[in-house]
């Protein structure tokens, strides 16, 4: 159905489609994808611009444009400005970084287009290395590189993606109780020089 074609989806689904359709040309920088005769949209609110882009289409962008007004939803014709764009999308998946007997509390979780970052409360069963080391083998096998900083409780890495260079770090630092850390993960891309 979509070999041959450009698609979108919602932007942590992107791999996934790129996976069930290796023919198909995954866009992650846009709202919406029209091929012709398939219409994908890139997550919930990507639908109304999706709608409004086949209103465009069949009706006209003036049209489209008062629809949008009426709504009070800002539409970009271009479709242009997918979440796929955020630099979360660019980090090693997190619910693969924890082990299944961790306890996790998402605190922090902002950024943009050339950095993010996620923190928050983590309990941990293994000792904070341990932890830290089976992290880093998950990344690794999402091919990051490591790159050694030499701080104890954080495992640093690089990875080239999309023509960019990007920076990931993973750091623990201790809390109040035993098995208790503030766990923070960074993503950074890598200004070109």
């Amino acid at each position: 159905m979509l070999g041959g074609q450009a698609a979108t989806t919602t932007a942590g689904a992107n791999p996934q489609l790129a996976k069930l359709f290796p023919k198909a040309h995954v866009v992650t920088d846009r709202r919406y994808v029209d091929s012709g005769r398939i219409l994908t949209t890139g997550g919930l609110s990507a639908g109304i611009d999706g709608a409004l882009h086949v209103v465009d289409r069949d009706v006209g962008r003036l049209r489209a444009q008062s629809v949008a007004c009426f709504i009070e939803y800002e539409w970009r014709a271009d479709g242009a400005g997918g979440s796929g764009q955020l630099a979360t999308h660019r980090m090693p998946d997190l619910t693969e970084l924890l082990q299944a007997s961790a306890s996790w509390l998402r605190v922090v979780d902002q950024g943009d287009a050339r950095q993010w970052e996620i923190s928050g409360r983590l309990e941990i069963r293994t000792s904070p290395d341990q932890f830290l080391d089976a992290a880093a083998a998950t990344a690794g096998a999402q091919a990051w590189a490591v790159q050694s900083d030499g701080a104890k409780l954080r495992r640093s890495f690089v990875k080239t993606q999309g023509g960019a260079s990007w920076r990931f770090s993973l750091s623990l630092d201790q809390e109040a109780g035993p098995g208790e850390y503030r766990l923070k993960m960074h993503i950074q891309q890598v200004p070109r020089t």
